[in-house]
């Protein structure tokens, strides 16, 4: 939904102050589309490490301007930087940042001081104070970027040592001077042990530990790719050799006569396209209708996931369990935010997992039991969608996510990209990457899922759009222009006004809406607060 961004000032902060998202993230920050750049660059360095030397800088008019010096190197310095200033260890001394609380294994890196050099929230109490860290928005990134602790957000940036960091760079108040390479080598090797792999196989039901290393596709992706170039995997190609001059000429003789045919055989193609307007339209009519590869989509490159092409929604091939996932991915992510809201607390920013059946029940009215969800603890529940929520170190519920998005599209688009790693799993024999959602979990979700508008209500086959007058696009039931309609939750006021909110999202606490005695101060409607 982002529209092309203008060579001379970037919407956001030029005179169209224009808004939109990608793939969940929050338009002029730093998120799931950008996190994979320093991974590609780190990639660059390493298979064209002087090509990525020589890199020509432009202005803001188009002009090249020989006064600035930026590359690859530069940039991936600017990370290592960041880790090195703000950084609460340092990682290129031995154990410099290995963990140090109870049950802690030996030489494994402890990721939480690690993460100071790129966090994005100020709470400055509790058990576990942060604090923003500098330099993460400017003025063409005004906004603070998704959380480190996603895996896609942090692997990428530990590539940034590839590098050399060859010169001093000055700071606010320090100057860094050069690293060698065995520092860089040594903070390399303090990011490879943030995952304790010792449960990865069948006994261990494949279990990865730390709180950066997630096994979801896109997490794991990004991991694996930052991994290889940790690694020294990606080896320095050969340079480009120059063409003698009369192959260049040649060659630049053949491309000019090419244009020019392809210039005239456009010219015909408009005249043409001209005189048979009427009938293309009649032949545009009565077109079959466009296919799709529907396994091989890029989910998270999906704009409209009611519509993905051929009128096909991205949850066409979502079955019970998929929409009990979803609405749980949903639920413990809002439940997360709301929370921390309602109590307006520092010493209290999260809830810990010994309360979280009392809360879930307090906000949805439902109940919460591992067993509905075939594991054994809610530890276990929160790591079947560790994509959207995780459990830190204390034991408290997090959100993978913002609070505030532009769309809630990112839940049905992590719920079909495990729906597929899923899938994976079980083809290739692993019998305990299969859900065992109980009737009272699958049912319970179930009532609030869209109503299938195709043939097959199993789920699954050939999809085939429900017509409608006027050959509409496909509706789930329920959906409205701007949303889906959201039933009330929360503490309503008897007597007066009494009665349970409708039609918005109501925390407990905050009273209810039409129906509940609002406490004036808001809550959350439609898709942000």
């Amino acid at each position: 939904s982002c529209e092309g961004v203008p060579w001379a000032h970037t919407p956001y902060v030029g005179k169209e102050k224009g808004t939109c998202s990608a793939s969940g993230t929050h338009w002029g920050s730093f998120g799931a589309e950008a996190s994979r750049v320093p991974w590609r660059m780190a990639m660059d360095y390493s298979m064209y490490p002087d090509e990525s030397e020589k890199v020509k800088i432009y202005d803001r008019k188009g002009k090249a301007d020989p006064s600035i010096k930026f590359n690859a190197r530069y940039y991936l310095n600017r990370i290592a930087t960041q880790y090195k200033r703000v950084g609460k260890c340092d990682g290129g001394k031995v154990g410099g940042c290995d963990c140090d609380y109870g049950g802690c294994k030996e030489n494994f890196t402890q990721a939480f001081p690690l993460s100071a050099a790129f966090e994005t929230i100020d709470k400055p109490d509790g058990p576990a104070p942060t604090k923003k860290a500098p330099d993460l928005v400017c003025d063409n990134v005004p906004h603070y970027g998704q959380a480190w602790w996603a895996g896609f957000m942090s692997w990428p940036t530990f590539t940034a040592f590839v590098a050399p960091y060859v010169e001093s760079v000055e700071v606010p108040g320090k100057t860094f001077e050069p690293m060698s390479e065995e520092e860089s080598r040594t903070w390399l090797h303090t990011f490879s042990y943030i995952c304790d792999f010792d449960d990865f196989n069948a006994k261990g039901h494949y279990k990865i530990g730390g709180a950066v290393c997630q096994k979801t596709y896109f997490h794991a992706s990004q991991e694996v790719i930052s991994t290889m170039v940790m690694s020294g995997s990606m080896k320095r190609l050969p340079a480009k050799t120059e063409k003698n001059k009369e192959e260049k000429k040649q060659e630049k003789k053949e491309n000019n006569k090419e244009e020019k045919m392809k210039a005239k055989k456009e010219e015909k193609k408009e005249e043409k396209k001209e005189e048979n307007k009427e009938a293309m339209q009649v032949e545009e009519e009565e077109k079959e209708e466009e296919s799709i590869d529907f396994e091989a989509l890029d989910v998270f490159g999906v704009d409209d996931i009611l519509n993905v092409g051929a009128e096909t929604p991205l949850f066409k091939e979502y079955q019970m369990e998929d929409w009990a996932m979803l609405s749980l991915r949903f639920e413990l992510h809002i439940l997360a935010h709301a929370f921390r809201k309602d109590v307006n607390d520092p010493e209290r920013m999260g809830i810990h997992l010994d309360h979280l059946a009392f809360y879930y029940n307090r906000y949805f009215k439902k109940t919460l039991s591992p067993k509905d969800y075939g594991v054994e603890s809610f530890k276990e529940i929160v790591d079947l969608v560790n994509d959207s929520v995780y459990v830190t170190p204390k034991s408290v519920l997090e959100s993978q996510l913002d609070g505030e998005m532009e769309t809630f599209a990112v839940f049905p688009k992590l719920t079909e990209e495990a729906r597929r790693y899923r899938g994976l799993r079980l083809a290739l024999g692993e019998e305990s990457a299969q859900l065992k959602l109980s009737g009272a979990a699958l049912q319970g979700n179930r009532q609030n899922a869209p109503q299938k508008q195709w043939g097959n209500n199993q789920g699954g086959g050939n999809w085939q759009q429900k017509q409608q007058q006027g050959g509409g696009n496909w509706q789930p039931v329920g959906y409205q222009q701007g949303g889906y309609k959201q039933q009330g939750y929360g503490k309503s006021q008897q007597g007066k006004d009494g009665g349970k909110g409708g039609q918005s999202y109501q925390p407990y606490g905050w009273g209810g809406n039409k129906g509940g005695k609002s406490s004036g101060r808001g809550g959350w409607s439609g898709n942000k607060w």
